[in-house]
């Protein structure tokens, strides 16, 4: 059987660890698929507490490098940790675990060479079906309407600019197979918080396979955002506004 890895960033999530952790576990399809947490230099004991968990192997960076870094580290140790594919997803709970099956489930079922966990499909079937649903904050799982209107608004610029067709510019859930995780580890990506969209934007160009599934938004106590959202999405826009006009 293929094996699969789980692939968590984490920066400060010493408190989040053991419930997430509990929870990925037991979608990992066979007991020889493992856990991967890389500590990105965090002030509290990230790392000893990932370390500590059944099925986990902990790593450090040992200072802070940034979630592009760190995430661009996990597919180097994936690999070498035999990973035939795997699922990366944030430490703080911005994703549901029980989305993993998901994930799975399409990867199998279709030729691509990633499947991304898409907020913004699972919003834009939501409006498909009413536009009055996007404003209650029960279906939208509690996502403030402000991150929405911004997901919808950067996401149309990047596709506009970069040719494409994708609603996952800004989710960090998703299944990447063996070959592409090879091609993205030769890869120089930034470092900050824009390197999903840049990940995506340089497989998309690149002729790789990308597919999404709809997966709601996961906002709840414990969830939280440590990219600032007013600069995080000026510097995508930016991006995407040079891609398309400042090339020479």
């Amino acid at each position: 059987m293929p094996k699969l890895c789980v692939l968590i960033p984490a920066y400060n999530s010493a408190h989040f660890l053991p419930d997430l952790i509990g929870q990925a576990a037991r979608y990992l399809p066979s007991e020889d698929d493992g856990i991967i947490v890389l500590d990105d230099g965090s002030s509290d004991d990230t790392f000893g507490v990932a370390n500590s968990l059944p099925r986990v192997k902990a790593y450090s960076n040992g200072t802070n490098r940034g979630y592009g870094y760190t995430s661009q580290r996990l597919f180097r140790l994936a690999l070498e940790n035999g990973a035939d594919y795997a699922i990366h997803m944030h430490s703080d709970f911005n994703h549901d675990p029980a989305n993993i099956a998901k994930l799975i489930t399409s990867y199998e079922e279709k030729s691509h060479d990633m499947i991304v966990g898409s907020r913004l499909l699972f919003l834009y079937d939501l409006y498909k079906k009413s536009f009055w649903s996007l404003l209650s904050n029960k279906k939208r799982n509690n996502m403030p309407l402000i991150r929405v209107a911004g997901h919808f608004a950067v996401t149309a610029l990047q596709n506009f600019c970069y040719g494409t067709n994708l609603h996952c510019y800004h989710d960090g859930m998703r299944l990447t197979g063996k070959r592409t995780m090879e091609w993205i580890v030769a890869q120089d990506m930034p470092h900050w918080y824009h390197y999903d969209g840049q990940l995506y934007m340089r497989l998309a160009t690149s002729g790789f396979r990308i597919g999404e599934v709809p997966i709601p938004p996961f906002y709840n106590d414990l969830a939280k955002s440590s990219a600032p959202p007013f600069r995080y999405g000026m510097k995508c826009a930016a991006l995407a506004l040079k891609h398309k006009f400042g090339r020479r």
